[in-house]
């Protein structure tokens, strides 16, 4: 199914559909805008609390996260909506496992 009118912490997306609900919904209900997994946008949500409390702006999305040289922030992924939101950070490290 469908679900529409959330807003999406990894893009700052506002009223997008997310799709394609499984069974598996942690892996699931990409946003139609940014393609972040119902996962990815709980991590989001969960980190831009700690960033807006680490620097004392409210950050809603990590898309709006300002450049910051001392926020550390490590990705075990090197691809996809979180990595492309946060590849420009200075503080930004990422790896993948081969």
């Amino acid at each position: 199914g469908k679900m529409a009118n959330i807003f999406c912490p990894v893009c700052g997306s506002i009223n997008v559909s997310v799709v394609e609900w499984s069974g598996f919904l942690r892996e699931s209900g990409a946003c139609s805008s940014c393609g972040a997994s119902n996962r990815l946008r709980q991590l989001a949500h969960v980190t831009t609390r700690i960033a807006s409390g680490m620097t004392g702006i409210t950050v809603t999305s990590m898309a709006d996260l300002p450049p910051n040289q001392h926020l550390q922030i490590y990705n075990t992924q090197c691809s996809g909506p979180l990595h492309e939101v946060l590849k420009y950070q200075p503080g930004y490290v990422c790896s993948e496992f081969f």
